[in-house]
């Protein structure tokens, strides 16, 4: 981290904000590859949680462990956060289209977290993983929707 222009605490509390969803992400990626084994669709679900794990990883070393949080912040659960449980305990977990549309609510909801860390970290240089991490879960977020397109069209023909 530079020390020429430290981070401030509201940007900070925006890292470990991404940080938990990228757990939270990662975490209900891996149940949905679970739930999936042995279809095609396992392999993108435990790639997008492999990536969210790495990019949680990657994010902490922004934040000095003093720094942070010892426990969650108070904050609306998000849909990266809830989707999994809520899809579960709906009894759709067998449904693939359910699947890929909780994980695409899920995409875009993390999509705008990385959006409103970049429209401040523009004074950061230091933070360029950010923007390659937004730009790979743009690329996962396109994959679920090809995905889902495709369940949604075999159902039609």
């Amino acid at each position: 981290m530079s020390s020429k222009n430290p981070l401030d605490p509201e940007l900070i509390e925006a890292i470990e904000d991404l940080i938990c969803d990228n757990v939270e992400s990662s975490r209900s990626f891996q149940e949905a590859a679970r739930s999936r084994e042995g279809s095609p669709m396992a392999a993108l679900l435990r790639e997008i949680a492999l990536a969210r794990f790495a990019f949680a990883a990657d994010l902490r070393r922004y934040v000095r462990p003093s720094q942070e949080r010892q426990g969650p912040r108070n904050r609306p659960q998000l849909a990266m956060q809830a989707w999994w449980s809520t899809l579960s305990s709906s009894g759709q977990v067998d449904n693939p289209r359910a699947l890929l549309a909780a994980a695409e609510r899920a995409e875009i909801e993390i999509e705008a977290d990385y959006e409103r860390i970049l429209a401040r970290i523009e004074d950061h240089p230091e933070l360029d993983v950010v923007r390659e991490q937004e730009h790979e879960v743009r690329r996962h977020h396109d994959r679920i929707q090809d995905l889902r397109a495709r369940s949604a069209a075999a159902v039609y023909t």
